[in-house]
């Protein structure tokens, strides 16, 4: 990687932990236009040109587009193809009037959100499981096995194996084109899309041994740029039909993100982004992705697998734009949850809202009020939503369901940081703000990624 593209990921990656605001029901829009055209099939690659990699969960990112006003959000198909040829199709965004716009890092009074008449409902957690994480947590430097930029998913496997994923840099290409870059394209795309690739490992706490593991997937189903193209596999639903792949260290017209099927392809982000999450929902009916581009904001893509593929786009300023939320996803049941990201304007940050995206991606179906509310994120282990929330005695973890609740109180965290006083002072943000924590199927273990590239354990007990 080089130095310039290293300083660019580099100041994205670090600012993924300054937590910001913005409003609910006003901002820009970047209009999603699909365009079809007709080739015929050409086939898969050579196994051997597959680089497979593995899903990562969601993560945020807060520097953001200006808003102005702008029609409704366009939802963009791509029409079935016939017998014997694939369809390939791209979603272009709007070009914006400057160049690259300056991160608004403030909002006037209009542009505020509005705070309700009627008293929101407190999201009261009834008797659950009180664990407790007091003792000092194991340490993990996943450094050690690779050279990780930034985690991405963090999962218990079983009580005893975690896994994980992340961004590593990109080996040279053994393989370039024949034909020059065409001229650069407009913003949002970046001059050169980022060397990176993913790569997993995994953590097997009976042994404390730190090792890299295979990222095992299906060959692809189709090739956007015919066979000669180098592509990874990145994720695939889990009825196998539909796949994420990327585009890397090839043509401009084709690098990117790609959602394919045996019968389509369609280019979904037309360049290779610093940081990109997604999650396929479990009955395979929709692919939620994030993504971030360089110095100036992010990405929601909500694909409804339906044939054809139907995609919605992200207001800028919307619930669930990542500048100025936090947000999460459950794949059991297509809800987003969508958390105020402090010290941009919001006139309360302690509300969670929940969105059904089988239903209007832009609408909040309920909104909740949860004190020193930091974050949500989907635990595969347990199945189901956690939030982290700031507390006066510490660090907590609840499973939204009531069920289980992790903390890690203030004496713990300050054996931790020597200039620790207390999380409502200290981490007013959260301790793992981008979602990258897991719990245990029995709960008696609690893992969190710190820094990008540490990974701690924490025994937990049931509190006295």
């Amino acid at each position: 990687m080089n130095e310039n593209i290293s300083r660019i990921l580099a100041s994205v990656l670090l600012s993924l932990l300054v937590a910001t605001g913005c409003t609910v029901d006003l901002g820009a829009v970047s209009s999603v236009e699909q365009t079809a055209v007709r080739a015929e099939m050409t086939g898969p690659p050579e196994p051997s040109s597959i680089l497979p990699s593995l899903t990562p969960m969601q993560d945020n990112q807060p520097w953001s587009t200006p808003a102005s006003p702008t029609p409704e959000v366009n939802s963009g198909t791509v029409q079935s193809p016939s017998e014997g040829t694939i369809v390939l199709g791209t979603i272009e965004q709007s070009e914006p009037s400057s160049p690259l716009p300056v991160p608004n890092m403030t909002r006037d009074a209009q542009s505020q959100p509005r705070t309700t008449t009627t008293p929101l409902p407190t999201l009261a957690f009834e008797d659950g499981v009180a664990m407790m994480c007091q003792e000092s947590p194991q340490r993990f430097d996943l450094l050690e096995v690779s050279d990780f930029r930034v985690m991405v998913d963090l999962r218990f496997e079983s009580e005893d194996l975690v896994t994980f994923e992340g961004w590593t840099s990109r080996p040279e290409p053994s393989v370039r084109p024949l034909t020059p870059e065409p001229t650069p394209e407009s913003f949002p795309i970046p001059d050169s899309s980022y060397p990176i690739m993913l790569a997993g490992g995994q953590l097997d706490l009976s042994s404390h041994e730190l090792s890299l593991r295979p990222l095992n997937m299906n060959a692809p189903l189709a090739n956007p740029c015919g066979e000669v193209c180098p592509l990874e596999v990145l994720g695939q639903s889990p009825n196998g039909e539909w796949q994420l792949v990327q585009v890397n260290d090839w043509l401009r017209a084709q690098m990117g993100l790609w959602l394919v099927s045996e019968e389509s392809a369609i280019r979904v982000v037309p360049y290779v982004p610093a940081v990109s999450n997604w999650q396929w929902a479990e009955d395979s009916s929709l692919l939620w992705l994030v993504y971030y581009y360089p110095e100036a904001g992010g990405e929601t893509l909500v694909f409804q697998l339906d044939d054809p593929p139907d995609a919605h786009e992200t207001k800028v300023a919307n619930l669930l734009d990542p500048f100025g939320y936090w947000l999460g996803y459950s794949p059991l049941d297509n809800t987003a949850y969508a958390v105020p990201a402090p010290g941009m304007g919001h006139e309360d940050t302690e509300l969670l809202f929940t969105i059904d995206l089988n239903n209007n991606p832009e609408t909040a179906d309920s909104i909740w009020r949860v004190p020193g509310i930091a974050s949500v994120a989907w635990n595969e282990a347990t199945h189901s939503m956690i939030a982290q929330i700031v507390t006066e005695n510490g660090i907590m973890f609840q499973d939204l369901s009531g069920s289980t609740s992790w903390t890690i109180p203030n004496e713990t965290l300050a054996s931790i940081f020597s200039s620790f006083t207390s999380a409502a002072d200290n981490l007013p943000n959260g301790f793992s703000s981008s979602g990258e924590w897991a719990a245990s199927p029995s709960g008696n273990k609690l893992a969190l990624i710190h820094g990008y590239t540490v990974l701690w354990i924490f025994d937990c007990v049931p509190a006295p």
